[in-house]
This record gives C-alpha cells, structure tokens and sequence, in this order.
C-alpha cells in the first residue's frame, strides 16, 4: 500500500536552488558550493532489499547519486488515511519514521547500510529516503551576523529536515552526547573558516569551505511592496530585449486543421530529439519537432473535458487533468515510451502538474491540488511521485493563498538572487512572491482566469547576450474583452530596479495555446477560427528570431 505524508511540512516557497542562491546572496563568499551542498543533502527515495542482522542493503546506488556516510530514514505503516470523498475508503498511511541507515558500501545499483537504530522494524520491502525527515539544527562558533543568515537560509536550501527552532539549541553542542540528548540527527556548524556537518554521534559527513566576505557586495533582497496596474512603464535608461512582435513578420512553421488547448515543445524522453506536444478537445499527441515521423496520440472520450497537460521532460511522465463539471477530476498520469502513449493510471481526483520549483527546465516535482465544485481549485497540495503503477502520496504541500499549481512558475527576474514564484490567481492578475512574502502584483487581470484558460502559457527568455536577468512572456489579453479570443503576448521584467509589465505584441486575432524558447528563436501557437470553414477551428505554429527583433 502506498504510504503517505499527510503532517504539514512546510515547503518553502524559495526552492532549493533558490535558497541557495539566496545564501549567496547573504555574501558567504563565492566559494562555498551551494549547488553541492543541495545536491549532497538532496532526498533520494529507496527500498529496503535486504536485512541481514544488523545491516540492510537498498535499491539505490552510484548511478542515483548515493555515496558513503549517507543517512537514510526508513519508513513503516502508520495509521490509515480516509477518502475525502469516500469515508469507507483508505487512500494510504501516514508516514511513520521507524530506523535509520548509514551507508557503508556503495555498488551502480544498490548499498550496504549499517543499522544505527530500530533493527527489530526494518524488514525487506520498507521504504527509505535520504536526509529527509531527520531533526537537524544549526550552530555559529563565531557568533557573527553572516553565520547567523547562514543558518537562517539553511533551513530554506534543505526543507526536508525538521529544523529545530534557533531558541530551542544552545549556542554550542560540544559532544555526541549533547545530540543524543536533544534528539539531533543532524548538525550543521558554521565555523571561523568551513561549514562542517555531522550526523549521528558527531561522526563528520560533509564540510565546505567558506569564502573570505566580499565587502561590497549585496545583502539582501530589495524591499518593495509596489503595487502596479496592468501596464507599467519601461524605465528608458535600460534595454529590453524584445521591444516588439509582429505577427507579420514572423515565420508561418506549422498548421493543424484543429482547435489546440495547449501546446509545449521539448526533449520529452531524453533521446536528443524535441517533440510537439499538443492537447485538442479530442485528445492529446506528441509528434517529432520540425521533422518527419509517427504521431503517438491517446484519445479522449469522456465524461468530462480537457483542461490542460503537463510534462516532465527527461522522464516521459504527462499529467493529464480531465475535469467534470461540478463533480469533481479525473485526471490522468500518461508516459511516453518507445513512441507510445501509455496509461499508468486513469480517475485521479486532483489536479495534476509538475512544478520546476528549481528553475532549471530539469529539477520537476509532481504536485496535485484538491478540486472545489465552486471555485475549481481547492487548497490542499500533495507533494506525488510518478510510478509505472500510478501516483505515490509523498508529502503534502504548502502554498499561499489563490495559489494553482495550473498558474505558477518560478523565475530569478529582480536582483536580489532569490528565486521568486510568479502565479497567476483567480481573477487573472499576476502575483510575484519572493521568500514566501508578495512583494508586487498587478491592480488588473491582465490575463483570463485559469478556468477558463485552463493552463498558464509562458516561457522564460534570456536576455542578449545572456547578461542579466531574463524576461517571463506569457498569453495575456485585454480582460474586458471577454467574448473575443484576443491574446497578446505580454512581457514582464526587472528594469531599473522596478518591474516592468507591457504587451509586446498587439492582440493576435486569436487564443496562444502555447509559448517556447528554441535558442531564442520564440516559437508560439495560435488557434483561431478558420475563415473557410464556419464553426471551425486551426492552430498555426509561427517563429521568431528574437536576435533580430
């Protein structure tokens, strides 16, 4: 059965890459790895294969990133999880820590672990997972303010330990037995020239070396709490790197004879190749980019309507949400494989997507959001793993107020070196949170709301040159024009210290129903009505080089 994580874990809006950087911005100097240090605590989910006495091998090897000294959580049944909707039905378990694992020997595909406790609960078959869920503090030998941020933005790059409260730890844990008293699995000790980590006995698993303190450099986020309306004004002392689209000038690629409610394009399962993936009323189809070849296609039936997909490029994992109408979801979990659609799992009752929380384009959590018969989307978020066999209930989520894992992304737009969320909310006006405070939104909509358009279409492009921050585009449109399929692709940036929010393009004539980035050439979809044949619908797929915009 699988187990699930229904205590509140409090995920940070900042993702782990995000925090990072924000720890850099706190000017602990350049050469403390802040991308190792996540990727050397980052959780890796495993299963016990094997117990003999007081050691347990796991399913997870070199190949997944595991290495010596790692510690591992193992997990039993806790008590039962009801449906919602179906009281008489259990859905899963809460997760239950029962025994810890040290990795002593590491193989391609699996690892030897020392039991360091709760031997009698682990037994073949358990599920583990790395550095998540393990009591952790922070201490500052040097007592300075640097240190003290430092421990402040730890607890952000690394939120899947329980972070014991600053007031709770005294100022210095000089001994293994001091841990042991406190319950500490883990902890992080900022010392006069090195971060070094322990686990368990005061056993060292990791240190870093931190960076001589650069006096000029920034500190912090700017403080804002800038309101704008739809349309504010460039600032004039800076270039942005696309001033206009012109549908006239960009060039005709691709036509479907049919209405597309999305469209996406990317390296789908990691073989080098983009695909085109594009979801109509009748289903959703995944053709090779600019070149020849088969279409994989899953047709849709009903009950219900389509209302947008999403993807995990690398994986071949596409969530499909499928709503019906006051009644609840049944969405879909599909992967792509050897040029086929298939189906993992059917009538899922949540909306389904994967969030690049990490901004890298590769770093995806799968999340889903409860349904709400009046407002669509309701606010409980689980934390879900993709499996051949269906979704995993990991952990649940949280998120601010209006939040939709359908609206949201997450971008470096401003300066401050923080990783802010950019959604979308109800009404259709764009909200920016940065370290899980809303710093700016805009008065307006200045887009439909999610339930009509079903899914946010954006992108993120860099700006000439790659130098500074990059610009978020996304299919906006004048709210008052409710009736007519107008949108406008709409450009938001970080200008002079400001954000900047305009249309690049005038009202197109029709509805985007998707927005990429192709090595700056901007490749976006419109479907509009088709003049020779009443009542119905065409796509057409244009292009444009953003380096001679």
């Amino acid at each position: 059965m699988y187990l699930v994580a229904l205590f509140m874990a409090f995920f940070t809006i900042a993702a782990i890459c995000g925090a990072a950087r924000a720890l850099a911005a706190a000017d602990l100097g350049s050469s403390l790895l802040y991308e190792e240090i996540t990727r050397d605590f980052a959780p890796i989910p495993a299963i016990v294969m094997d117990v003999t006495g007081n050691t347990a091998t796991i399913d997870k090897g070199k190949v997944q990133g595991v290495v010596g000294g790692d510690l591992f959580e193992v997990y039993g049944k806790g008590l039962a999880v009801k449906s919602p909707d179906k009281k008489e039905e259990t859905i899963g378990y809460l997760k239950k820590p029962v025994a810890m694992l040290e990795v002593t020997q590491v193989e391609e595909q699996k690892a030897i672990c020392r039991i360091l406790y709760g031997r009698a609960s682990v037994n073949k078959g358990l599920p583990a997972t790395r550095y998540s869920d393990m009591t952790a503090a922070c201490e500052t030998k040097n007592d300075s303010e640097l240190a003290q941020k430092g421990c402040q933005i730890l607890t952000q790059t690394l939120p899947d330990l329980i972070w014991l409260p600053s007031s709770s730890v005294p100022s210095e844990i000089l001994d293994a037995k001091s841990m042991e008293t406190l319950g500490i699995k883990m902890l992080f000790s900022f010392e006069a020239d090195r971060l070094k980590v322990f686990g368990p006995g005061l056993n060292l698993l990791r240190q870093y070396p931190l960076g001589q303190r650069n006096k000029n450099a920034k500190t912090g986020a700017p403080k804002t709490s800038n309101i704008a309306g739809p349309m504010a004004s460039e600032n004039p002392g800076q270039k942005a790197y696309i001033k206009n689209i012109d549908l006239a000038s960009a060039k005709l690629i691709g036509r479907l004879p049919e209405e597309t409610l999305q469209v996406a394009i990317m390296d789908l399962n990691r073989d080098g190749k983009l695909k085109m993936v594009y979801l109509t009323p009748s289903g959703l189809y995944i053709c090779p980019f600019r070149q020849a070849g088969p279409v994989a296609s899953y047709k849709f039936y009903g009950p219900g309507h389509l209302m947008g997909f999403s993807a995990m490029p690398d994986k071949g994992w596409i969530a499909l949400n499928v709503v019906m109408d006051k009644a609840g979801m049944r969405s879909m979990l599909l992967r792509y494989e050897n040029g086929h659609i298939i189906e993992a799992q059917s009538d899922i009752n949540l909306w389904l997507a994967f969030l690049n929380m990490a901004d890298n384009g590769k770093t995806q959590l799968m999340a889903g959001q409860s349904f709400d018969q009046d407002d669509l989307f309701g606010q409980k978020f689980y934390r879900l793993e993709p499996e051949e066999k269906g979704i995993l209930y990991a952990d649940t989520l949280r998120f601010p107020p209006q939040f939709s894992i359908l609206g949201a992304t997450w971008a470096r737009l401003d300066d401050s070196g923080n990783q802010e969320l950019i959604m979308i909310d109800a009404s259709g006006r764009i909200l920016i949170y940065n370290l899980g405070q809303l710093i700016w939104s805009t008065s307006a909509p200045v887009t439909q709301p999610l339930a009509k358009q079903g899914f946010l279409k954006s992108c993120l492009i860099q700006n000439q040159n790659g130098t500074g921050p990059p610009s978020f585009l996304f299919a906006g449109r004048n709210i008052s024009d409710t009736e007519e399929m107008e949108d406008s692709i709409m450009m938001l940036t970080w200008q002079g210290g400001k954000y900047s929010l305009q249309a690049i393009s005038k009202p197109l004539g029709g509805r985007i129903s998707g927005i990429s980035d192709m090595d700056g050439h901007l490749v976006f979809c419109l479907s509009r009505a088709d003049l020779q044949k009443k009542g119905r619908y065409e796509s057409t797929l244009y292009e444009i080089d953003l380096n001679k915009n």
